[in-house]
């Protein structure tokens, strides 16, 4: 059995990141997508509210489970046994960024290889940091999230 890890922080899962893993989905017999913790970041979300999130969002993919990791990527691959990490692309700002920690995970836990994914054409403006600032700002989001994501996002913030 082929097993990819779909690694994100995941504040909010958008569309994009939904696009991502259903294609993996696609190519793997199980995908796990493990809600990270990168403790550089302020974060808008919990990590168990950025889990729920992710579970709510993707319970129609059969082959796919949800999990959470505070520790480093290639112990979480080397420990499930993964043969592929996957990684989504929507430009060349995004491979620039991954392609070091793909070079990285290599060559702490060799057997999982680096996959990236292209974002789907109409889905390469959205991010995390995108919906985060237009719910912030009061500006539009919802097409750019699951609608569970958009109602916890308007709950979190008193209905902006």
């Amino acid at each position: 059995m082929k097993t990819a890890l779909v690694p994100g922080s995941f504040d909010p899962i958008t569309l994009g990141h939904v696009s991502v893993i259903e294609r993996a989905s696609m190519l793997f017999d199980k995908v796990i997508v493990c809600v990270m913790v990168n403790f550089d970041k302020q974060y808008m979300f919990t990590l168990d509210e950025r889990a729920q999130m992710a579970q709510d969002a993707l319970k129609h993919l059969d082959n796919v489970t949800v999990d959470t990791w505070d520790g480093m990527l290639w112990e979480y691959a080397r420990d499930h046994g993964v043969c592929a990490i996957v990684k989504g692309v929507r430009n060349g700002k995004d491979t620039d960024y991954e392609l070091p920690q793909a070079h990285f995970n290599s060559q702490k836990y060799p057997q999982a290889l680096t996959v990236f994914l292209p974002a789907e054409e109409s889905k390469t403006e959205i991010s995390s940091t995108l919906v985060r600032h237009n719910a912030k700002e009061a500006l539009d989001y919802s097409r750019l999230v699951p609608q569970k994501v958009y109602e916890a996002i308007m709950k979190k913030h008193g209905g902006m």
